[in-house]
């Protein structure tokens, strides 16, 4: 089901929900506390002409009361319709705040308007980066396999990031990610992004990278330095052998970086 049904089904239901929203602050719907006060922030935040500052802040009230567990019960189901309303309405300026929400609900419809924006940028409804973070959220999401479609298009920075940490549930983004990592013209952050998702889906993949990225003149220490240390901790004193000891020592007496002499120091005395 695409948005525009989406559109069409919300359109058809929202004359129920909203009856059905204002029976909650009879006595027979209450559960605990004031709620009328809680159905009163449901309809203003429905209003679509209600003041911005107003909207967002029952919007904050009802986000924070959503944490009652059993005592939001009765509200729950209006809350996310209205909030799926929200989702779909395009120049609605809480938009990213619903689908962050609905997102972290793993709510269909969240995930169908993230998908269909980041598949086609013609509808999306919140930045790339945005909206690949939040798909990652979702566990019933396909966000790894999007994640590669933006990684190759975007050239937006933040997007790549983004796109990079999705890939690290996705065993099939192996060789896309040893590449970013051997791909010296990235960024050094994007590319430690890289090494943090590769060592997430083949741990010994990531492993062979950081010895090459040590062992060689033209990395830069701060990538060394990162690598080193996640090398320590993830195999324990000694637990690398003598070629990576030889390759440490090599390092320490040759490198003029600081700190990176510094974190060899302590490795190297564990070893």
């Amino acid at each position: 089901m695409n948005v525009d049904e989406y559109r069409k089904q919300y359109g058809e239901r929202i004359e129920r929900s909203t009856a059905a929203s204002k029976t909650l602050g009879t006595p027979e719907a209450r559960s605990s506390g004031d709620d009328s006060s809680v159905s009163a922030k449901i309809e203003l935040l429905r209003d679509g002409n209600a003041g911005l500052q107003e909207r967002s802040r029952a919007l904050r009230e009802l986000q924070a009361a959503a944490f009652t567990g059993p005592k939001f019960s009765p509200f729950q189901a209006s809350f996310i319709n209205v909030l799926r309303g929200i989702a779909l309405k395009e120049e609605d300026p809480l938009r990213q705040s619903a689908l962050e929400y609905l997102s972290a609900e793993g709510d269909p419809v969240a995930r169908q308007v993230l998908t269909e924006g980041l598949t086609d940028p013609t509808k999306a409804a919140i930045s790339e980066a945005k909206a690949v973070q939040l798909l990652a959220q979702d566990d019933h999401a396909d966000a790894a396999s999007i994640a590669k479609q933006v990684f190759a298009r975007t050239s937006d920075p933040g997007a790549k990031e983004e796109a990079v940490r999705a890939m690290a549930s996705d065993p099939t983004a192996v060789d896309l990610l040893t590449d970013i990592i051997k791909d010296q013209s990235l960024p050094d952050q994007l590319r430690s992004l890289g090494a943090s998702s590769l060592r997430s889906v083949d741990p010994q993949a990531f492993q062979n990278e950081a010895l090459r990225i040590i062992a060689d003149d033209k990395e830069s220490d701060a990538l060394k330095t990162r690598y080193v240390v996640i090398l320590d901790r993830m195999n324990g004193a000694g637990a690398l052998g003598q070629d990576l000891s030889d390759t440490l020592e090599q390092l320490s007496s040759s490198t003029k970086d600081a700190r990176l002499r510094k974190v060899l120091t302590k490795v190297l005395q564990r070893r």
